[in-house]
């Protein structure tokens, strides 16, 4: 497909790494209920959906990447929600921009000062929506600490995979253990410090 994108932005190569050269390496999506968190325009999202997922929740809280992750999946599978990752729902937050114009993929997200912007919500209340998540993506510039550690229903989760980012008071580590002890094998692949990948598997 040919998406929509922004130009002069690294849409473009977001889109190539995640749904052309399939960076986080999942091969099997048929039939799967998958969930995207940090979904940005959709490349994985409809990665799973071309390739045979049964369902695909997608969550984006940026309002213009949320705008054209709709259009990039109108006609699918893929039910998308502008909404952000929390250890709490019900929650607003506004979207801050990377520094760097051009990283569309790069935006963060802080607790709303005026009672204006983007819901919350937590990965149980994903789950509960989902039923069951064959598999979890999540890219979500720091996101995944507070979604997962406060996640008490990962026995309904059976892979995730994700980039992992710096943390104010987490680190991988903790995740990595946190995600060991209930029930994944868990891989970490470092890139530029702090970032990497994650690989956790249910045994």
């Amino acid at each position: 497909m040919i998406p929509e994108l922004r130009s002069g932005t690294w849409d473009e190569d977001i889109w190539n790494l995640v749904y052309g050269m399939n960076e986080y390496r999942v091969n099997r999506f048929a039939g799967k209920i998958v969930v995207d968190v940090g979904a940005h325009i959709g490349s994985f999202s409809r990665l799973a959906a071309d390739n045979g997922a049964t369902s695909v929740y997608a969550f984006e809280p940026n309002p213009e990447s949320y705008r054209l992750l709709v259009e990039n999946v109108q006609g699918t599978q893929i039910k998308p929600y502008n909404m952000a990752i929390h250890c709490n729902s019900g929650l607003l937050v506004k979207s801050i921009p990377s520094l760097e114009e051009t990283n569309t993929g790069g935006s963060n997200c802080v607790l709303s000062p005026d009672g204006t912007g983007t819901p919350t919500i937590s990965m149980d209340d994903i789950i509960d929506l989902a039923g069951y998540v064959h598999i979890l993506k999540l890219d979500c510039e720091g996101g995944e600490y507070p979604g997962l550690l406060k996640c008490t229903k990962l026995n309904r989760v059976d892979a995730i995979v994700g980039e992992y980012h710096g943390h104010a008071t987490e680190t991988i580590d903790g995740l990595k253990d946190y995600l060991q002890a209930n029930g994944f094998s868990v891989g970490l692949e470092p890139t530029v410090d702090p970032l990497g990948h994650f690989f956790a598997v249910r045994l």
